[in-house]
């Protein structure tokens, strides 16, 4: 999608929502002409989920104003992430790789404070690196102590392989639409790219479960749609991470 029809697509939305409420916008996107604009039109977040890699003056527009900037891990482009082969250690990539766009983004400005990561599920991995990453969040935490770190896996297709996996085991038929998979989701070159998943419409569950994984594992802002059933499991699994901290 080129910068114009981007801008075409989300500025009005932006503009009217600014208007509407205080609560603060975020606008994803990978070029800088479209953060900057998005910026002025009222947004005051920027979700790069190239991590300055493909443009790197969105930390210039960032450093320019008070936004804040969320640095997402991915592998590839949007069109070779599908078909990368893992990575051998996914953990120690995703950490190389937010060490390397934290640096970016401070040389070119960036406040430390503003800056927030992300670990990219989805976005080339594997179904067992994702899974992998959620289970070993709390290093993520560790290995980057001064940044919050926000994970979304909200609806999805790992989810829908997991649910459709657990819907065999069970004797079920397993069965699901995979024209509606996150295209993002699948990828690194997987043995799983082509089992059918349970649709969208049926990972309530499933993203609510790995909601609180992320949660327990030290996630400090989870990206979902259900929006009313996350807050609530997120606010169970944070009294039970209270009490077994206390």
């Amino acid at each position: 999608v080129s910068p114009e029809e981007e801008l075409k697509r989300v500025l009005p939305v932006i503009e009217e929502l600014a208007k509407r409420s205080d609560v603060p916008i975020s606008i994803d996107t990978t070029k800088a002409s479209v953060a900057r604009a998005a910026l002025d039109a009222g947004a005051s977040i920027v979700n790069d989920i190239s991590a300055l890699r493909f443009d790197f003056h969105i930390a210039d527009a960032v450093a320019n104003s008070s936004a804040g900037l969320v640095l997402m891990h991915s592998r590839g482009t949007p069109a070779t992430m599908h078909h990368l082969p893992p990575v051998p250690d996914i953990i120690e990539e995703v950490k190389r790789s937010l060490r390397s766009s934290i640096a970016m983004a401070e040389r070119r400005g960036v406040k430390r404070e503003s800056i927030v990561i992300d670990p990219g599920i989805g976005f080339g991995k594997s179904q067992e690196q994702n899974v992998e990453l959620i289970a070993k969040l709390d290093q993520l935490v560790a290995a980057f102590p001064d940044f919050p770190l926000l994970i979304g896996t909200s609806r999805k297709s790992f989810l829908g392989r997991l649910l459709s996996d657990a819907g065999l085991r069970a004797g079920g038929d397993g069965s699901g639409d995979a024209g509606v998979d996150n295209r993002a989701d699948v990828g690194a070159n997987t043995k799983t790219e082509t089992r059918e998943v349970v649709p969208v419409s049926e990972r309530l569950h499933g993203s609510m479960a790995s909601l609180t994984a992320a949660v327990l594992k030290g996630a400090h802002i989870v990206r979902v749609h259900d929006v009313k059933a996350a807050v609530e499991t997120a606010r169970i699994a944070e009294e039970i991470m209270r009490v077994r901290c206390d």
